[in-house]
């Protein structure tokens, strides 16, 4: 029962991070253009859906369940965030300029919602046995 409680404590801490990284921090919201909401949401929905088509990567306790979600998203982070680099150019062609810093935040995108999803999805598998 204690396990369990840790758990889904854990995976309150990192769904807040989650939340926090990709709708609060400032620096991801400061860009003339729009926001950085859907692209978060979107790669959120991305890293969930590598995971399901990855297979379950059970762990015997939280940290282990943890870190092989990690492990499982490593090999597909240079993909993801070379699709939002793609994406962003195609934006940035169509409605004109480039930005340096929106690369940079594009990264971050990528990483963040890739890696916290990662971490709750981990907390979430070892919360529910």
């Amino acid at each position: 029962m204690a396990k369990s409680l840790v758990s889904w404590a854990v995976l309150g801490v990192f769904s807040y991070l989650w939340f926090k990284i990709g709708y609060g921090w400032e620096y991801l919201q400061d860009i003339p253009r729009g926001d950085w909401g859907p692209a978060w949401m979107l790669f959120t929905l991305f890293t969930i859906l590598i995971h399901r088509s990855s297979g379950a990567n059970e762990g015997a306790s939280l940290v282990e369940a943890m870190t092989n979600r990690l492990l499982g998203i490593m090999r597909h982070l240079v993909g993801l965030t070379f699709s939002l680099f793609v994406g962003l150019a195609l934006f940035s062609l169509v409605n004109g300029g480039f930005s340096q810093t929106e690369y940079i935040q594009a990264v971050i995108v990528s990483l963040g919602a890739s890696l916290t999803t990662s971490l709750w999805l981990g907390a979430l598998e070892d919360a529910s046995k």
